[in-house]
C-alpha cells in the first residue's frame, strides 16, 4: 500500500505506516461487507419488474461473486499468513477484484432511464455515489482502492452520459468529474494524517514505555536506596542507642571537671549521629506515608520568636543580623511541622550566609500570608535551584563540613511542604543571595481556653514496675537494662518469645510493660514475642512499647500498623522516660 504523501519517511517508518493502513482497511471492509452484499439485492428487488430479467440476474449474481471472493480474501485467505508476497499477492487480487466491483456498478448507467422510471433511476444514484462516498473511510487507508474503484465506476457513468447512453448529460458528465476530483482531494488529505496520527501514536507509545521503563529504574534506584539506607541505619543505630544509654547512666556518676568535660564532648560527637539518623528516619517516614498531622489555627508570630529564641546566637556567632517581625497573625497548618519547615530554612540560610543578614517578612495578599525567609548568600545559578531540593546535595561543601549541615533540610522541607499543601518558591540570583517564599493560608484568633489546671504533675511513675526488655543485642539490651535500673525499676532481660516466657515462669509478679526490639533474631519480629508474652502472661491489656532501627518505608508503616507505642532508635533517655511515664 503505496503512502500517498509529501512527507519523507524513513524504510522503517514506512513499512509501519504500510502495516497499520492494511490492518485498518481490513477493518474497515469487514465491517461494510454486509452492506456491500444488501445493495445489489436491494436494487435488484427494485428494478425486477422494470427491466430484462436475465440481465438483472446475471448482474446480481456476478456482483455477490465478487463480493464474495473478496469477503474471503480479506477474512480467510489472508489472515492464514502475512509474509511480504502474500501481502502483495493480497494487494494485487484485492485491486483487481475492486476494479470488476467497479465495473459492475458502473454498468447500471445502462439501466437509468429518468423519463419512464425516474423514481427507480434516481434511487440508483443515490446508492452509486453513497458506496463512492463510503469509500472513502477505506480510501484514507488505502488510496489505491479508492482510485481503481471509483475509475471503474464514473468511467463507465460519464462515458455513457457523454454519448447519449441512455440520454446525453453533458452537464451532469461534468458534475460527475468534479465531484470524483473533489473526493480523491479528500482522501489524499485524510490519508496523509492518518499517516502522521500513526507515526504521533508510535512515537507517543514509545516514549510512553520509555518514561514506565526510566520510572521503573528510578523506583529500583530509590528502593535500592532505600533498602541501603536502612541496613546502614539499623546497623548505626544499635550501637549508638546502646551509647546513648550508657551515657546517661553515666552522666550522674561524674563529679570532676575534666569528667564532666569528656562527658560533653562525647555527648556532642552522638547528638551529631542522632542527627544524622533522624533526618534519614524523617525521610523514610515521609516516604512510607506514616506521618499524621492536624492541620488547625496556629500562631506564626509565636513560631517565629522561639526560632528567634533558639537561632540568634548562632547567627550572631557568624556576624549576621538575624531579622525575625513580631506577629500575631495566625495560618491554618500543624505548628510542628510548620516549624520544621521554617526552621530549616532559617538554618539553611545562617549556614550558607558569611555576611550581611537573614530577614524574614510576612505579606498578607489575596486571603493568604506569605513568609519570605532572604538571605545575603552566594546565591544559586539555575542548575543550583533545580537540585537544591535533592538528598544530600549540598553546595560549597565539598569537604562534607558536617558544621554546614548533612545535605537533607531542603529535601526534607519540601516532602513537608507537599505533605501540609504548602506552596513553596525559589529566588536566586548568583551573588545576590537567595529567597524562599511559602505560602499560607491565613486565618483568624480561635478562642484560647485556660488549661492551666490540667498540666500534670511529674513523678517517678516507673520505680518499682517490673518492665521485660526483649532485644537479641547484647549491647543495647545492657544498656537499658542499666537505665532502667538506675530509674529504679524491676527489670527482667530476654534475647526472644521463647526466652522472656521462660523469664515470666521463673520470677514471680504481674508484668507492666513490655519494651521489645522490632528486629529479632531467626527472622522474629518484636510485635511476634510480644503477642507470646501476653498469652503466655495471659494479660491481654499488658502495655508495650516497640523500639526499631528500621528506616525502611515498608517497616516503618508494618511498626505503624501494629497499634503499639512505636519509638525509633536512638531513643534519647528523657523520651523514654516520658513514654514510660504515660503508659505506667
Amino acid at each position: 500500500m503505496k503512502i500517498f504523501s509529501k512527507d519523507k519517511y524513513s524504510m522503517d517508518e514506512a513499512l509501519l505506516i504500510e502495516s497499520e493502513h492494511r490492518i485498518a482497511y481490513l477493518k474497515l471492509f469487514r465491517s461494510t461487507i454486509f452492506v456491500q452484499a444488501l445493495f445489489p439485492l436491494v436494487l435488484a428487488y427494485v428494478f425486477y419488474p422494470l427491466i430484462d430479467k436475465g440481465w438483472l440476474l446475471t448482474w446480481l449474481f456476478a456482483i455477490l461473486l465478487v463480493t464474495f471472493a473478496r469477503a474471503y480474501l480479506t477474512y480467510g485467505w489472508f489472515c492464514r499468513d502475512d509474509s511480504p508476497c502474500r501481502v502483495k499477492l493480497f494487494e494485487q487480487l484485492s485491486l483487481f477484484l475492486s476494479f470488476l466491483a467497479g465495473c459492475l456498478w458502473g454498468s447500471t448507467v445502462f439501466v437509468m432511464d429518468f423519463q419512464n422510471y425516474p423514481e427507480a433511476s434516481v434511487f440508483l444514484n443515490i446508492i452509486v455515489f453513497g458506496l463512492t462516498a463510503g469509500s472513502v473511510g477505506i480510501g484514507s487507508y488505502w488510496v489505491e482502492y479508492f482510485l481503481v474503484y471509483n475509475f471503474a465506476v464514473f468511467s463507465i457513468y460519464v462515458l455513457a452520459y457523454l454519448v447519449g447512453i441512455p440520454e446525453p448529460y453533458y452537464l451532469l458528465s461534468l458534475s460527475i468529474s468534479l465531484f470524483v476530483a473533489f473526493m480523491t482531494q479528500i482522501v489524499v488529505v485524510f490519508h496523509r494524517g492518518n499517516a502522521q496520527n500513526i507515526l504521533l501514536s508510535k512515537r507517543n507509545e514509545k516514549l510512553a514505555r520509555n518514561l514506565d521503563r526510566q520510572k521503573q529504574e528510578a523506583e529500583s534506584v530509590a528502593d535500592s536506596r532505600n533498602r541501603f539506607l536502612a541496613a546502614a541505619s539499623h546497623d548505626l543505630r544499635q550501637p549508638v542507642q546502646a551509647l546513648n544509654f550508657f551515657l546517661s547512666v553515666l552522666r550522674s556518676e561524674l563529679h570532676t571537671e575534666k569528667g564532666q568535660s569528656v562527658y560533653d564532648k562525647v555527648q556532642k560527637c552522638t547528638d551529631g549521629i542522632n542527627e544524622l539518623l533522624n533526618s534519614i528516619l524523617d525521610l523514610s517516614r515521609l516516604d512510607a506515608e506514616v506521618v499524621a498531622f492536624k492541620k488547625e489555627p496556629c500562631c506564626i508570630g509565636d513560631i517565629l520568636q522561639d526560632l528567634n529564641q533558639q537561632l540568634r546566637a548562632q547567627a550572631e556567632a557568624k556576624g549576621l543580623q538575624l531579622e525575625i517581625p513580631e506577629s500575631n497573625q495566625y495560618v491554618v497548618s500543624d505548628a510542628v511541622f510548620l516549624r520544621r519547615i521554617l526552621s530549616n530554612l532559617m538554618v539553611n540560610a545562617i549556614t550558607y550566609t558569611a555576611s550581611g543578614k537573614v530577614t524574614v517578612s510576612l505579606i498578607s495578599e489575596f486571603g493568604g500570608l506569605s513568609v519570605e525567609i532572604r538571605d545575603t548568600g552566594p546565591g544559586l545559578n539555575e542548575e543550583e535551584q533545580e537540585r537544591v531540593f535533592e538528598e544530600f546535595y549540598q553546595l560549597h561543601n565539598p569537604e562534607r563540613d558536617k558544621r554546614k549541615g548533612l545535605g537533607l533540610g531542603l529535601s526534607i522541607v519540601k516532602r513537608l511542604c507537599l505533605l501540609l499543601d504548602i506552596p513553596i518558591r525559589l529566588n536566586s540570583q548568583k551573588g545576590e543571595g537567595s529567597c524562599f517564599t511559602l505560602l499560607l493560608t491565613e486565618c483568624s484568633e480561635p478562642v484560647k481556653h485556660d488549661i492551666s489546671a490540667n498540666k500534670p504533675v511529674i513523678n517517678n511513675l516507673a520505680e518499682g514496675k517490673r518492665i521485660l526488655i526483649i532485644d537479641d543485642e547484647p549491647e543495647v539490651l545492657d544498656s537499658l537494662y542499666e537505665l532502667l535500673t538506675h530509674w529504679q525499676c524491676n527489670v527482667l532481660t530476654a534475647s526472644s518469645a521463647e526466652d522472656a516466657c521462660e523469664q515470666i515462669g521463673l520470677h514471680e509478679g504481674k508484668l507492666d510493660l513490655i519494651i521489645a526490639d522490632y528486629r529479632l533474631k531467626d527472622n522474629k519480629t518484636g510485635v511476634e514475642a510480644i503477642i507470646a508474652v501476653k498469652n503466655h502472661s495471659g494479660d491481654q491489656q499488658l502495655n508495650a512499647v516497640i523500639i526499631s532501627g528500621d528506616t525502611e518505608p515498608k517497616r516503618i508503616k508494618e511498626v505503624m500498623e501494629s497499634g503499639y507505642h512505636f519509638l525509633h532508635k536512638p531513643v534519647k533517655p528523657a523520651h523514654l522516660r516520658m513514654v514510660l511515664q504515660q503508659l505506667l
